[in-house]
Protein backbone atom coordinates (compact mmCIF):
# COMPACT_ATOMS: atom_id res chain seq x y z
CA UNK A 1 0.00 0.00 0.00
CA UNK A 2 1.52 3.40 -0.97
CA UNK A 3 2.17 5.98 1.71
CA UNK A 4 -0.38 8.79 1.86
CA UNK A 5 0.67 12.30 2.86
CA UNK A 6 -2.23 13.74 4.88
CA UNK A 7 -0.58 17.09 5.59
CA UNK A 8 -1.88 18.93 2.50
CA UNK A 9 -5.42 17.81 3.32
CA UNK A 10 -5.01 18.80 6.97
CA UNK A 11 -3.57 22.18 5.99
CA UNK A 12 -6.54 22.80 3.72
CA UNK A 13 -8.97 21.86 6.50
CA UNK A 14 -7.26 24.23 8.95
CA UNK A 15 -6.93 27.16 6.52
CA UNK A 16 -10.33 28.74 7.38
CA UNK A 17 -9.56 28.45 11.10
CA UNK A 18 -6.13 30.02 10.59
CA UNK A 19 -7.77 32.92 8.73
CA UNK A 20 -10.23 33.42 11.62
CA UNK A 21 -7.31 33.35 14.08
CA UNK A 22 -5.43 35.94 12.06
CA UNK A 23 -8.51 38.19 11.88
CA UNK A 24 -9.12 37.92 15.65
CA UNK A 25 -5.48 38.10 16.73
CA UNK A 26 -5.70 41.51 18.44
CA UNK A 27 -8.65 40.45 20.60
CA UNK A 28 -7.10 37.05 21.31
CA UNK A 29 -3.80 38.66 22.30
CA UNK A 30 -5.61 40.86 24.83
CA UNK A 31 -7.13 37.82 26.54
CA UNK A 32 -4.65 34.99 25.85
CA UNK A 33 -1.24 36.69 25.61
CA UNK A 34 1.52 34.05 25.46
CA UNK A 35 -0.99 31.23 26.08
CA UNK A 36 -1.61 28.21 23.88
CA UNK A 37 -5.14 28.19 22.48
CA UNK A 38 -7.23 25.71 20.55
CA UNK A 39 -9.72 27.20 18.06
CA UNK A 40 -12.72 25.53 16.45
CA UNK A 41 -15.24 27.39 14.30
CA UNK A 42 -13.73 30.74 15.33
CA UNK A 43 -14.14 30.06 19.06
CA UNK A 44 -11.45 29.28 21.63
CA UNK A 45 -12.34 25.82 22.95
CA UNK A 46 -9.32 25.39 25.26
CA UNK A 47 -6.28 27.29 26.47
CA UNK A 48 -3.29 26.80 28.73
CA UNK A 49 0.40 27.34 29.24
CA UNK A 50 1.67 24.09 27.72
CA UNK A 51 1.11 22.90 24.16
CA UNK A 52 1.02 19.21 25.10
CA UNK A 53 -1.59 19.74 27.83
CA UNK A 54 -3.89 21.66 25.48
CA UNK A 55 -3.35 19.08 22.74
CA UNK A 56 -4.26 16.20 25.08
CA UNK A 57 -7.45 17.88 26.32
CA UNK A 58 -8.49 18.75 22.77
CA UNK A 59 -7.80 15.20 21.60
CA UNK A 60 -9.94 13.78 24.43
CA UNK A 61 -12.78 16.17 23.65
CA UNK A 62 -12.75 16.24 19.83
CA UNK A 63 -10.87 13.08 18.82
CA UNK A 64 -9.13 13.33 15.45
CA UNK A 65 -11.10 16.39 14.32
CA UNK A 66 -8.72 19.05 12.95
CA UNK A 67 -8.43 21.83 15.55
CA UNK A 68 -6.06 24.80 15.26
CA UNK A 69 -3.67 24.86 18.23
CA UNK A 70 -1.24 27.77 18.45
CA UNK A 71 0.51 30.05 20.92
CA UNK A 72 -0.84 33.62 20.88
CA UNK A 73 2.29 35.68 20.41
CA UNK A 74 2.95 39.34 19.74
CA UNK A 75 2.43 38.74 16.01
CA UNK A 76 -0.13 36.34 14.52
CA UNK A 77 2.64 34.54 12.62
CA UNK A 78 6.09 34.26 14.13
CA UNK A 79 9.05 35.10 11.92
CA UNK A 80 12.43 33.57 12.59
CA UNK A 81 15.79 34.87 11.38
CA UNK A 82 18.43 32.21 11.06
CA UNK A 83 21.95 33.43 10.74
CA UNK A 84 24.56 31.24 9.15
CA UNK A 85 28.11 31.72 7.96
CA UNK A 86 28.61 32.27 4.27
CA UNK A 87 31.29 30.24 2.61
CA UNK A 88 33.56 31.83 0.03
CA UNK A 89 33.52 28.69 -2.03
CA UNK A 90 30.53 26.39 -2.16
CA UNK A 91 30.82 22.91 -0.76
CA UNK A 92 30.93 20.42 -3.66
Amino acid sequence: MPAVNLRPKLAEQLRPEAERYYAQHTQLRAQYADKVIAMRDGEVVDSGDELLEVFQRVRERFGDEPILITRVGVEPVETYTIRSPRLETPIP
